[in-house]
């Protein structure tokens, strides 16, 4: 192994999480995909194809106590920048 690549991240919302990952955090769609009432959805950061971000839409109950604390309390991941103002 060599690295991770994908993360899903449970959501309420996927069109909700969708604009502040793309509008807020720079977040560029990589994969959008319909099949039936499932919604494959993918972002990654503009600049770094290799990892992606599953904003997976929570649909059982103990999905949805995940939204927002998956990882207990813990960042499920974190970002890094050089000037964290400006973005």
């Amino acid at each position: 192994m060599k690295r991770l690549t994908l993360f899903k991240v449970f959501v309420s919302d996927q069109e909700e999480a969708c604009d502040f990952y793309v509008g807020k955090l720079g977040f560029r769609v990589a994969e959008d995909q319909r099949v039936g009432d499932y919604r494959w959805l993918l972002v990654q950061l503009p600049d770094n194809q290799e990892v992606s971000l599953n904003l997976e839409m929570a649909r059982t109950g103990a999905e949805q106590a995940l939204v927002g604390r998956q990882a207990a309390g813990q960042p499920l991941f974190s970002l890094a920048t050089d000037d964290c103002r400006r973005d």
